[in-house]
């Protein structure tokens, strides 16, 4: 629903989403930067989802090995 609160929001995670590819292209620039940070984001959306909704005990932990096999799998 449009409004304030909405374009507070989307403007906030649009400038989250530009710094992690910003990282990402720093860190390996071979790599897609905007993918690596879809990647990243629907982590921590996952993340959240666990946490909050679930009480998953085991979603850091999960969210954890989901990021190290993101970050280090090959160009």
């Amino acid at each position: 629903m449009p409004g304030p609160v909405r374009d507070a929001a989307a403007r906030h995670l649009g400038q989250l989403l530009e710094l992690i590819a910003k990282f990402a292209r720093a860190a390996r620039p071979r790599r897609d930067a905007e993918a690596t940070a879809a990647a990243v984001m629907g982590l921590a959306m996952s993340h959240l989802v666990r946490t909050r909704l679930l009480g998953d005990d085991a979603a850091r932990a999960v969210t954890m090995r989901a990021l190290d096999a993101l970050l280090n799998s090959p160009d």
